[in-house]
This record gives C-alpha cells, structure tokens and sequence, in this order.
C-alpha cells in the first residue's frame, strides 16, 4: 500500500530559519529576530522595518 507523502513525511517542524514540507525554504526577513512557522513561512511578530508582506520578503522602497 502507498501512502501519500505527506502521511509519509516527519513534519514536527523545522531548524529556526526555515520552513516548508522538507524544511528546504529559507523565513524572510521576521521581526525581534524571531523564525517564521514552519508551516507557512508567515512572520508571527511582522517584518524587520524595510521589509513587508506575510513572509517579510518583499523590500519597502524608500520615496522621497
């Protein structure tokens, strides 16, 4: 019997900086030098200042 790889898979978490279903992907830019959730890759505390979206990936450009 085959089972599915996520049934497969020790998903219990992840080294701090990373997240994903291996642990292959890299947290963003987290506030209070905090981890992502290993799961989503979702800042918990928001985004270091110059950083913004979920994953705290995207640069805030600066206008003037």
């Amino acid at each position: 019997m085959n089972l599915p790889l996520l049934l497969m898979t020790n998903y219990s978490g992840c080294e701090n900086g990373r997240y994903g279903l291996t642990c292959g992907l890299l947290c963003g830019h987290c506030k209070e030098s905090q981890t992502c959730f290993y799961t989503t890759g979702i800042c918990p505390h928001g985004c270091l200042d110059g950083y913004t979206g979920g994953k705290c990936n995207t640069r805030k450009y600066e206008t003037h």
